[in-house]
């Protein structure tokens, strides 16, 4: 997923002069702010959003780490981001400005998913700016 500006048509996740912002440096990822409070909304929500984007018992059943190394898994099952972390949940490629949600099950709906992750990003975004300005 990732924003557009409304009269320019930009992604309002890339970095707005083309360097990275100092919140976004301090973790290592070229962004913009924008895009890493977006990412702490759908952290906050993470868990309600698991339970639209995965509804059936199956679909947690891919949650799990299996096998003989469970701490280093192909599957989503921490919930936390990462710029290629594939055990996350959320990644940030390198490659292109977008937040990437690993913890979709394809029996989903997908309208709902995309309205419940949208609504938790800006609700990360709503708050963060309400922070700043106190």
């Amino acid at each position: 997923m990732s924003l557009a500006d409304a009269h320019t048509g930009a992604n309002v996740f890339a970095p707005g002069d083309g360097r990275a912002s100092k919140l976004a440096s301090r973790y290592g990822v070229h962004c913009s702010d924008l895009a890493l409070h977006f990412v702490g909304g759908l952290l906050r929500h993470a868990g309600a959003i698991t339970a639209v984007t995965c509804p059936s018992y199956n679909s947690y059943q891919g949650l799990i780490a299996q096998g003989e190394l469970r701490e280093f898994s192909w599957a989503p099952v921490l919930m936390a981001w990462g710029k290629n972390n594939r055990s996350a949940m959320l990644r940030l490629p390198g490659n292109r400005y977008c937040i990437e949600n690993r913890a979709v099950d394809m029996s989903n709906n997908p309208y709902l998913a995309a309205a419940v992750s949208l609504w938790a990003g800006l609700d990360g975004v709503g708050n963060s700016s309400t922070r700043a300005s106190r």
